[in-house]
């Protein structure tokens, strides 16, 4: 017993050493595609900004690491990111196979994940996420727990109806895909759509449009919707090129 806590003292002892690393020390000796314009802090409390990661800009981010869990083999921190692609603050924490998200909010520019709107343009937009709880692994989607709202159809079909087209919904994992199902409207429309997002980064989504005038159920189909009773309904599928 004696030698068991004299085990775990040594271990804890040089755990907080090598937490108060300079974090500079650490980020110069990494083998990874990663740039960045200044680090400060430590191991333990770092901050880095103008990070780039494979060449894409992930922006500024700060964390906050949490010793306990590394004896378990599993890096947990909070964390917060500042970027042109994302901007949010949450836990997160990875043990080599499993990717966690908890407890944390955030916004992405939809413009920059390389997705397409009803009329094949690039999607743009905000999406707004509150995350109770997201797991991760490289096999797809394992636990999910979110709600989410966009702006994203404002300057696709808003720019064709009257008032605002905020959809909002909760995320799931339907088998080792991640599923949002969102819904919205106005007095000109009423709407349902679904994002499904797989492991490796495809996408697939379905927009389904109720309009509330006939001229408006034509002119979705001379854009390309097919006609599913009241509905009108089109369907995209991707890649996701990136979140950053």
């Amino acid at each position: 017993m004696r030698i068991a806590m004299i085990l775990v003292g040594v271990v804890v002892f040089l755990g907080v050493l090598v937490a108060r690393l300079p974090l500079a020390m650490v980020v110069d000796r990494i083998e990874a595609p990663v740039e960045y314009q200044s680090v400060g802090g430590t191991l333990w409390q770092g901050r880095v900004t103008g990070l780039k990661v494979k060449d894409e800009e992930v922006g500024d981010a700060e964390f906050g690491l949490r010793f306990i869990p590394l004896l378990m083999g599993r890096a947990d921190a909070a964390v917060s990111l500042r970027g042109k692609g994302i901007n949010g603050i949450g836990d997160v924490s990875f043990n080599g196979k499993r990717l966690v998200i908890e407890d944390a909010t955030g916004t992405a520019d939809l413009s920059r994940f390389g997705l397409i709107d009803v009329f094949g343009q690039s999607l743009r937009g905000s999406l707004d996420a509150t995350i109770d709880r997201v797991a991760l692994t490289a096999d797809g989607c394992e636990a999910a727990d979110l709600e989410v709202s966009t702006d994203a159809l404002n300057r696709s079909l808003g720019v064709y109806a009257s008032g605002g087209l905020e959809l909002t919904g909760k995320g799931r994992c339907d088998g080792d895909v991640l599923v949002i199902p969102l819904e919205g409207g106005n007095d000109d429309l009423l709407i349902e759509a679904e994002l499904r997002l797989e492991p490796g980064g495809r996408y697939r989504s379905v927009l389904s449009v109720v309009p509330m005038q006939p001229e408006f159920g034509q002119f979705l189909a001379g854009v390309g919707f097919r006609k599913d009773g009241p509905a009108y309904v089109t369907e995209r599928t991707g890649t996701i090129r990136s979140a950053l």
